[in-house]
Protein backbone atom coordinates (compact mmCIF):
# COMPACT_ATOMS: atom_id res chain seq x y z
CA UNK A 1 0.00 0.00 0.00
CA UNK A 2 1.59 3.04 -1.29
CA UNK A 3 1.77 5.53 1.83
CA UNK A 4 0.96 9.28 1.11
CA UNK A 5 3.38 12.01 2.51
CA UNK A 6 2.21 15.17 4.60
CA UNK A 7 4.53 17.84 4.35
CA UNK A 8 4.80 19.52 8.02
CA UNK A 9 5.09 23.36 8.79
CA UNK A 10 5.43 26.25 6.41
CA UNK A 11 6.12 25.94 3.09
CA UNK A 12 6.42 30.03 2.40
CA UNK A 13 9.39 31.63 3.88
CA UNK A 14 8.73 35.62 4.63
CA UNK A 15 10.14 38.21 2.31
CA UNK A 16 10.44 40.92 4.86
CA UNK A 17 12.75 38.46 7.44
CA UNK A 18 15.17 38.27 4.95
CA UNK A 19 15.64 41.82 4.31
CA UNK A 20 15.73 42.21 7.90
CA UNK A 21 18.47 39.76 8.16
CA UNK A 22 20.67 41.41 5.38
CA UNK A 23 19.69 45.13 6.79
CA UNK A 24 20.57 43.76 10.41
CA UNK A 25 23.81 42.42 9.53
CA UNK A 26 24.68 45.34 7.00
CA UNK A 27 23.93 48.38 8.79
CA UNK A 28 26.15 47.22 12.61
CA UNK A 29 29.10 46.92 10.13
CA UNK A 30 28.59 50.33 8.53
CA UNK A 31 27.95 52.15 11.45
CA UNK A 32 31.33 50.08 13.44
CA UNK A 33 33.53 50.98 10.71
CA UNK A 34 32.49 54.71 10.15
CA UNK A 35 32.88 55.08 13.90
CA UNK A 36 36.51 53.64 13.78
CA UNK A 37 37.47 55.56 10.83
CA UNK A 38 36.40 58.43 12.15
CA UNK A 39 37.81 57.98 16.12
CA UNK A 40 41.80 57.09 14.16
CA UNK A 41 41.13 60.38 11.84
CA UNK A 42 41.05 58.02 8.69
CA UNK A 43 37.77 59.66 7.71
CA UNK A 44 36.51 63.38 8.69
CA UNK A 45 33.57 64.46 10.53
CA UNK A 46 32.11 65.84 7.17
CA UNK A 47 32.55 61.85 5.44
CA UNK A 48 31.65 59.67 8.38
CA UNK A 49 28.60 61.22 9.74
CA UNK A 50 27.00 60.45 6.73
CA UNK A 51 27.86 56.77 6.94
CA UNK A 52 26.84 56.98 10.68
CA UNK A 53 23.72 57.95 10.06
CA UNK A 54 23.01 55.73 6.38
CA UNK A 55 23.48 52.58 9.00
CA UNK A 56 21.59 53.84 11.70
CA UNK A 57 18.96 53.88 9.61
CA UNK A 58 18.87 50.69 7.97
CA UNK A 59 19.29 49.70 11.52
CA UNK A 60 16.10 51.13 12.62
CA UNK A 61 14.71 49.62 8.92
CA UNK A 62 15.97 46.23 10.27
CA UNK A 63 14.09 46.48 13.68
CA UNK A 64 10.64 47.51 12.01
CA UNK A 65 10.83 44.66 9.07
CA UNK A 66 12.04 42.10 11.68
CA UNK A 67 9.32 43.03 14.11
CA UNK A 68 6.75 43.50 11.05
CA UNK A 69 8.00 40.15 9.79
CA UNK A 70 7.51 37.97 13.02
CA UNK A 71 4.01 39.35 13.42
CA UNK A 72 3.21 37.87 10.26
CA UNK A 73 5.11 34.29 11.22
CA UNK A 74 2.59 34.51 13.94
CA UNK A 75 -0.15 35.36 12.55
CA UNK A 76 0.30 33.28 8.94
CA UNK A 77 2.74 30.94 10.21
CA UNK A 78 5.01 31.55 7.30
CA UNK A 79 8.75 30.59 8.04
CA UNK A 80 11.78 32.68 8.11
CA UNK A 81 11.38 33.46 12.44
CA UNK A 82 14.96 33.15 12.79
CA UNK A 83 16.10 34.93 10.29
CA UNK A 84 13.59 37.89 11.44
CA UNK A 85 15.17 37.25 15.21
CA UNK A 86 18.29 37.93 13.56
CA UNK A 87 17.99 40.67 12.09
CA UNK A 88 15.90 42.38 14.89
CA UNK A 89 18.63 42.03 17.00
CA UNK A 90 21.20 43.14 15.06
CA UNK A 91 19.08 46.38 13.85
CA UNK A 92 18.85 47.17 17.90
CA UNK A 93 22.76 46.41 18.70
CA UNK A 94 23.38 49.01 15.77
CA UNK A 95 20.67 51.56 17.14
CA UNK A 96 21.20 51.02 20.67
CA UNK A 97 24.10 54.35 21.31
CA UNK A 98 21.34 56.46 19.67
CA UNK A 99 18.60 54.71 21.58
CA UNK A 100 20.00 55.51 24.99
CA UNK A 101 19.90 58.89 23.77
CA UNK A 102 16.51 59.33 23.42
CA UNK A 103 15.63 59.61 27.68
CA UNK A 104 18.56 62.28 27.77
CA UNK A 105 16.32 64.31 25.41
CA UNK A 106 13.75 64.49 28.11
CA UNK A 107 16.46 65.28 31.11
CA UNK A 108 18.40 68.14 29.39
CA UNK A 109 17.53 71.05 27.13
CA UNK A 110 18.00 71.21 23.45
CA UNK A 111 20.90 73.83 23.19
CA UNK A 112 24.39 72.50 21.55
CA UNK A 113 26.77 75.16 23.90
CA UNK A 114 27.05 76.74 27.61
CA UNK A 115 28.84 79.46 28.60
CA UNK A 116 29.58 80.73 32.52
CA UNK A 117 28.94 84.51 31.11
CA UNK A 118 25.40 84.48 29.42
CA UNK A 119 26.29 88.46 28.79
CA UNK A 120 29.38 88.23 26.78
CA UNK A 121 30.21 84.70 26.09
CA UNK A 122 34.17 84.17 25.48
CA UNK A 123 34.67 84.54 21.90
CA UNK A 124 36.28 81.75 19.84
CA UNK A 125 38.61 83.23 16.90
CA UNK A 126 40.61 79.65 16.30
CA UNK A 127 37.13 77.57 16.04
CA UNK A 128 35.64 80.30 13.66
CA UNK A 129 38.20 80.09 11.14
CA UNK A 130 38.71 76.64 11.68
CA UNK A 131 34.84 75.43 11.41
CA UNK A 132 34.98 76.84 7.33
CA UNK A 133 32.01 78.00 5.26
CA UNK A 134 30.06 74.94 4.95
CA UNK A 135 29.38 75.27 9.02
CA UNK A 136 30.59 78.50 9.48
CA UNK A 137 30.97 80.56 12.81
CA UNK A 138 29.62 79.35 16.11
CA UNK A 139 25.99 80.35 15.95
CA UNK A 140 25.90 83.22 18.91
CA UNK A 141 23.85 81.93 21.94
CA UNK A 142 20.56 83.47 21.53
CA UNK A 143 18.09 84.81 24.28
CA UNK A 144 16.29 81.80 24.45
CA UNK A 145 19.45 79.10 24.73
CA UNK A 146 20.34 81.60 27.99
CA UNK A 147 17.36 81.04 29.32
CA UNK A 148 17.27 77.25 28.82
CA UNK A 149 21.20 76.86 30.36
CA UNK A 150 20.69 79.20 33.48
CA UNK A 151 17.40 77.26 34.29
CA UNK A 152 19.38 73.67 33.58
CA UNK A 153 22.21 74.35 34.49
CA UNK A 154 23.03 77.04 37.43
CA UNK A 155 26.03 75.87 38.42
CA UNK A 156 27.80 76.48 35.31
CA UNK A 157 29.22 80.07 36.56
CA UNK A 158 32.53 81.88 35.97
CA UNK A 159 35.27 80.87 38.61
CA UNK A 160 37.37 83.16 40.71
CA UNK A 161 40.60 82.10 41.81
CA UNK A 162 43.57 83.62 44.05
CA UNK A 163 46.17 84.10 41.78
CA UNK A 164 47.52 86.10 39.19
CA UNK A 165 46.29 85.93 35.76
CA UNK A 166 49.64 84.13 34.63
CA UNK A 167 49.22 81.67 37.21
CA UNK A 168 45.65 81.14 36.33
CA UNK A 169 46.45 80.56 32.77
CA UNK A 170 49.49 77.94 33.18
CA UNK A 171 47.25 76.20 35.52
CA UNK A 172 44.96 75.89 32.80
CA UNK A 173 46.93 74.97 30.32
CA UNK A 174 48.02 71.94 32.56
CA UNK A 175 44.32 70.79 32.93
CA UNK A 176 43.85 71.31 29.36
CA UNK A 177 46.95 69.06 28.48
CA UNK A 178 45.96 66.33 30.93
CA UNK A 179 42.13 66.21 29.97
CA UNK A 180 44.24 65.37 26.11
CA UNK A 181 42.26 68.06 24.39
CA UNK A 182 43.74 69.55 21.16
CA UNK A 183 44.92 72.75 22.05
CA UNK A 184 44.25 74.74 18.74
CA UNK A 185 45.34 78.46 19.85
CA UNK A 186 46.45 80.40 22.90
CA UNK A 187 47.89 83.65 23.83
CA UNK A 188 48.50 84.64 27.69
CA UNK A 189 47.28 87.43 29.41
CA UNK A 190 48.28 91.04 28.55
CA UNK A 191 47.89 94.13 30.84
CA UNK A 192 44.67 94.67 29.53
CA UNK A 193 44.01 91.92 27.65
CA UNK A 194 42.47 88.83 28.93
CA UNK A 195 44.41 85.20 28.26
CA UNK A 196 42.54 82.88 25.78
CA UNK A 197 42.76 79.09 25.33
CA UNK A 198 41.19 77.04 22.60
CA UNK A 199 41.09 73.46 22.24
CA UNK A 200 39.10 70.64 20.62
CA UNK A 201 37.57 68.02 22.66
CA UNK A 202 36.16 64.89 21.13
CA UNK A 203 32.72 62.89 22.53
CA UNK A 204 33.64 59.56 24.08
CA UNK A 205 31.47 57.14 22.13
CA UNK A 206 31.79 58.75 18.52
CA UNK A 207 34.18 61.13 18.97
CA UNK A 208 32.84 63.97 17.41
CA UNK A 209 34.75 67.44 17.80
CA UNK A 210 33.47 69.61 20.66
CA UNK A 211 34.79 73.28 20.65
CA UNK A 212 35.96 75.10 23.81
CA UNK A 213 37.50 78.55 24.78
CA UNK A 214 38.74 79.27 27.97
CA UNK A 215 39.62 82.81 28.81
CA UNK A 216 41.37 84.42 31.76
CA UNK A 217 40.99 87.99 33.07
CA UNK A 218 43.67 89.13 35.73
CA UNK A 219 41.77 91.32 38.50
CA UNK A 220 43.89 92.98 40.85
CA UNK A 221 44.83 89.71 43.09
CA UNK A 222 43.02 87.64 41.59
CA UNK A 223 41.66 86.13 38.06
CA UNK A 224 38.13 85.71 36.53
CA UNK A 225 37.82 82.57 34.31
CA UNK A 226 35.29 81.93 32.31
CA UNK A 227 34.51 78.90 29.47
CA UNK A 228 32.39 78.00 27.06
CA UNK A 229 31.88 74.88 24.74
CA UNK A 230 30.32 73.65 21.76
CA UNK A 231 29.38 71.16 20.17
CA UNK A 232 30.07 71.26 16.45
CA UNK A 233 27.42 68.68 15.09
CA UNK A 234 23.78 68.61 16.61
CA UNK A 235 21.60 70.94 17.93
CA UNK A 236 21.26 69.07 21.26
CA UNK A 237 24.14 68.16 23.61
CA UNK A 238 22.28 65.81 25.99
CA UNK A 239 24.34 68.13 28.72
CA UNK A 240 27.73 66.99 27.56
CA UNK A 241 29.12 70.41 27.57
CA UNK A 242 28.17 71.51 30.89
CA UNK A 243 29.13 68.49 32.05
CA UNK A 244 32.65 69.09 30.61
CA UNK A 245 32.98 73.07 31.96
CA UNK A 246 31.56 72.28 35.15
CA UNK A 247 34.16 69.24 35.72
CA UNK A 248 36.92 71.27 34.31
CA UNK A 249 36.24 74.20 36.57
CA UNK A 250 35.90 72.34 39.58
CA UNK A 251 39.09 70.84 39.15
CA UNK A 252 40.80 74.29 38.33
CA UNK A 253 39.27 75.51 41.48
CA UNK A 254 40.46 72.15 43.46
CA UNK A 255 44.05 72.94 42.09
CA UNK A 256 44.06 76.49 42.92
CA UNK A 257 42.92 76.26 46.56
CA UNK A 258 45.95 73.37 47.09
CA UNK A 259 48.53 75.84 45.77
Amino acid sequence: MASISIPLGPTEVSRHASIARALGMFSFPVVVMATLFHRLGIASTGDALPALLFGLALGALAVLLGLFALMRIWIHGYAGAPSASIGTVWGLATIAPALMLVPLGFVYPAINQVSTDLNDPPAFVWVDRARGPRLGPVPAMTPEMRAQQAAAYPRVVQLRVDMSGQEAYQLALQLVERQRWTIQDRRPPQTRLPGRIEATARTTLFGFPDDIVIRITPSGNEARIDMRSASRYGRADFGTNAQRVSQFLTEMRDRALER
